[in-house]
């Protein structure tokens, strides 16, 4: 399940759940569930997310993974399984734990320039960890746990200002922690 707190029209807080792949919008000031949001797309933006998220699903064995519903398809990436997207279409949260992705981070992540929430935990990824993922400025969650990752971890990642939670344990990384990440 991913949650990702952004601020409703209304100006109130609200977090964005997924469940089974289908976005659902909790209000946090009390409410009831509201239908899935599934958002229309964006010409430029939309193109861009899709060729990274394409990116991702050939390097990772996506035919292959557990539960890999509507990837690669015509539907709207919001649709696909794993994948929140904001009001315009872009990609706000990509949540594919357990799910049976193999292979190395493609470096074309780091064209999510709309990221916020970033779950890829406990699948059998490999490599770096891609130097291009310190050009998601907006993400705030990272969890990329229990994989086989290796090498350093980018100095890249210290640019990342906004991110308040990094989860990389249970990966064969070495080398300093990039002094600039956490700050």
């Amino acid at each position: 399940m991913l949650a990702v707190y952004r601020r409703c029209k209304a100006g109130r807080l609200a977090v964005w759940l997924t469940l089974l792949g289908t976005a659902w919008l909790l209000p946090l000031a009390g409410g009831a569930w509201h239908s899935p949001v599934f958002a229309s797309e964006t010409a430029e933006g939309n193109s861009r997310d899709r060729e990274a998220l394409a990116a991702l699903y050939t390097a990772t064995n996506g035919p292959r993974w557990d539960d890999g519903t509507n990837w690669l398809s015509d539907r709207p990436i919001s649709e696909w399984r794993g994948v929140l997207t904001n009001d315009s279409g872009r990609v706000i949260g990509l949540d594919l734990p357990w799910n049976g992705l193999d292979g190395e981070l493609p470096p074309e992540l780091g064209r999510l320039d709309s990221l916020e929430a970033l779950n890829l935990a406990q699948n059998e990824l490999r490599g770096d960890i891609p130097a291009a993922m310190g050009q998601l400025t907006k993400l705030a969650t990272m969890d990329l746990s229990g994989n086989q990752l290796s090498g350093p971890i980018p100095a890249g990642l210290g640019w990342l200002t906004g991110l308040t939670e990094l989860d990389l344990s249970g990966n064969q990384l070495r080398g300093e922690i990039p002094g600039d990440l956490g700050r």
